[in-house]
């Protein structure tokens, strides 16, 4: 079908971490990347935000064919793996419907811009774009930036960095920016969950398109864990 596809970064072949895995199997980095595709797509068909519950690494090796590579991946923080249960973080930013959808539509924005710029239209542009963004009554704007603050040491890894960069981003484009009192107050909450817990609830979250943390319920961890067919390798049904 043609809404069956993966996001894929124009420097995913050169990013570190595709170096890393390389290294560490003794393998060219664009074999990697093709494994790393075919993780990436099943996970997209096979799992609900990135969340493989009940799945192993020994099953991410025989998809790719590569002994080792889901615990390379686990090293570079492409995976997670907590008591028992692997997860793929910053899911929600790639794939998903919904971020299929935002990134179809940043691509037609971007299209019908080009299509229609002028020579008069950007500084008219730029200058809209500043009276919007100056604050009311002159006042000089916060500077308080999401991206840098600090998070307990048991957050303090690749994937909830990732996934809270993701986080930013989506109430960005909702136009709902994320404010200090409301960042601190959701970054004790998330020391309390723990990383795997936080992650999956953000990109849950991102998936659904809210822009108030929430996490999955019964219902869509059932809807997440459908019995594969005889094409694909099956999951272990969540019970209710």
């Amino acid at each position: 079908m043609a809404g069956d596809w993966i996001k894929i970064e124009v420097t995913t072949p050169d990013k570190p971490e595709v170096h890393q895995i390389a290294e560490q199997l003794g393998i060219d980095p664009d074999a990697v990347l093709g494994k790393l595709i075919r993780v990436w797509a099943w996970a997209d068909q096979q799992t609900f935000d990135g969340n493989a519950v009940g799945v192993t690494r020994s099953l991410l090796d025989r998809l790719t064919g590569v002994a080792g590579f889901a615990e390379s991946m686990v090293s570079t923080g492409w995976l997670i793996n907590e008591n028992g249960s692997l997860m793929f973080p910053h899911f929600g930013r790639h794939n998903g419907k919904t971020a299929k959808t935002r990134a179809l539509t940043r691509k037609r924005v971007q299209e019908h811009r080009n299509a229609n710029v002028t020579p008069t239209a950007l500084p008219r542009e730029e200058i809209e774009k500043s009276k919007k963004s100056k604050p009311k009554g002159g006042k000089a704007a916060s500077s308080f930036d999401p991206s840098k603050v600090e998070v307990p040491k048991p957050l303090d890894q690749p994937a909830f960095h990732r996934a809270w960069s993701d986080w930013i981003q989506h109430r960005t484009e909702k136009k709902k920016p994320l404010t200090e009192t409301s960042v601190k107050k959701q970054i004790r909450e998330f020391d309390g969950w723990g990383l795997q817990r936080s992650v999956v609830a953000i990109n849950h979250t991102i998936t659904k398109g809210w822009v108030g943390i929430r996490e999955p319920d019964a219902t869509d961890h059932r809807s997440a864990l459908p019995e594969a067919t005889p094409a694909g390798p099956k999951l272990r049904k969540v019970a209710s």
